[in-house]
């Protein structure tokens, strides 16, 4: 449209000139004729010629008035052609092939083609370096795994990449205010493999969910991270959390409020040491694990809270630790609090966790001491989990970080046991750079200890070396 304003201005201008030169010199004729015969009432030859002149001049431009009629009617052809071919090109950039790849919904996604489906790929590429200065306690450091006092002192150097992960999550939006999320999600720390040929260690699932997301609240179905207890620890190069931390993932149904109040019914499995060992083999799962849970607080300084609670059955039978067959069913529970505060460059968390047959949800040298055995019936075991830890960030891409983790089991039936672990306690402490982003490395000192009721001790020692990369 801009160009022909300024070519239709241009026109008539042509025109007031051409009509303003007409004028011009038909008074220039007039003009003439009278001067001439000023002084003479005869006719002088030379007005002949003027208005032979005139009248010539007159024919070319009314010539040129009808070319320029015809160049505005064509270039209101040509401006019309245009608009439509904008149009139509304007109608084709709108409408995008079935099978062309565009941006997707949600952060690093793409759109599958011909569908409303955003699709994300993710993950890590992580190398470990470990020095155990005591003795091999794994490829992640486990407190279970401390060797005792008497035993003989050995070094050991294991280097893997078996903490690297990759995931797929993808998101549809149904058009009705809702959409489905759903998250899968591996590692390599599942079984097989060994260090004499080829190390390699199988690829396991982590997470594997779908989320069905109403704008009311959202249901799951799959698995994720246990809805009891939360993560209270800061960052670790370990692959494992502090111990005493509630670790762990299992299959579950779960709804969420936008309120923060959650509940859901998670995988039960029972833990019964008796006269044939942890895990008989005889225990029944008929019921599975009740949580539910609370989380809020404005963050930051003013800190976010959670509390959640757990109630489970524990059902098995066999002969127990004292030679007394037993078949029997306990009622398990739990709770936990804990919290995040950040403040400036300071972080800080905290966690607890405290119940009766529990034992299976924190990560401990205590955890399958759910329960026992005894006197013809199963008796629960108590237990305590806490951590703390501490992140100070040195600077804009740098960090020391602190863990500490404690885990306990009540001492009731140590007569029974005397070999099982009472309290376990770590410590990690590292410093973590990441000179460009999703690019991360980190240096690593774990202590570890633990204590059986017999009085028995061990404790150990690790340096470790991390280097990540994130896709």
């Amino acid at each position: 449209m801009k160009s022909t304003f300024k070519r239709t201005e241009i026109s008539r201008s042509i025109r007031s000139i051409l009509v303003g030169s007409s004028a011009a010199l038909a008074l220039s004729a007039g003009g003439t004729a009278l001067a001439a015969g000023s002084g003479d009432l005869e006719t002088p030859p030379s007005l002949d010629r003027g208005t032979v002149e005139v009248d010539a001049l007159k024919e070319q431009m009314r010539i040129l008035m009808e070319r320029i009629d015809q160049l505005e009617q064509q270039q209101a052809t040509s401006d019309q052609q245009v608009e439509e071919k904008l149009a139509e090109m304007e109608g084709k950039v709108d409408t995008v092939p079935a099978n062309v790849v565009v941006g997707g919904d949600i952060p690093g996604s793409f759109k599958l083609p011909g569908s409303d489906t955003s699709v994300a790929v993710s993950g890590y590429v992580k190398g470990d370096f470990i020095y155990d200065l005591d003795a091999d306690v794994g490829d992640s450091f486990s407190v279970a795994s401390i060797p005792l006092d008497s035993a003989p002192d050995r070094d050991n150097v294991r280097l893997h990449a078996r903490q690297s992960r990759l995931r797929v999550k993808s998101h549809t939006d149904l058009g009705n205010g809702g959409a489905i999320d759903t998250h899968i999600e591996g590692d390599f720390f599942g079984g097989g493999g060994n260090q004499f040929f080829s190390n390699s260690s199988s690829f396991r699932i982590r997470h594997a969910y779908g989320a069905y997301n109403t704008g009311n609240g959202t249901f799951l179905a799959g698995q994720t991270w246990t809805l009891f207890g939360g993560f209270n620890y800061v960052s670790t190069v370990d692959f494992f959390a502090p111990n005493g931390q509630v670790f762990l993932r299992q299959g579950q149904l779960r709804w969420t409020h936008p309120s923060g109040f959650a509940i859901s019914v998670e995988n039960p499995e029972s833990f019964v040491a008796d006269s044939a060992g942890e895990s008989s083999g005889g225990e029944e799962d008929s019921i599975p694990d009740f949580v539910a849970k609370w989380s809020g607080g404005p963050g930051g300084a003013g800190g976010s809270y959670s509390i959640s609670g757990v109630v489970r059955e524990i059902n098995g039978a066999g002969v127990g630790l004292d030679g007394v067959a037993y078949d029997d069913d306990e009622t398990g529970w739990g709770v936990h609090v804990g919290g995040t505060w950040d403040v400036g460059s300071v972080l800080f968390t905290a966690g607890a966790a405290y119940g009766d047959g529990i034992g299976r949800y924190i990560l401990s040298n205590t955890a399958f001491f759910s329960s026992v055995a005894t006197g013809g019936q199963i008796e629960t075991v108590e237990a305590l989990g806490v951590t703390a830890g501490l992140s100070i960030r040195t600077t804009d891409t740098s960090s020391v970080n602190i863990n500490l983790g404690y885990s306990e089991r009540d001492d009731e039936f140590a007569a029974l046991t005397p070999t099982a672990d009472e309290n376990g306690l770590s410590i990690h402490t590292n410093y973590m750079w990441s000179p460009w982003p999703g690019t991360n490395f980190g240096v690593e000192v774990i202590y570890g200890e633990r204590e059986q009721f017999d009085g028995q001790e061990g404790d150990a020692t690790r340096l470790q070396f991390g280097a990540q990369r994130v896709f």
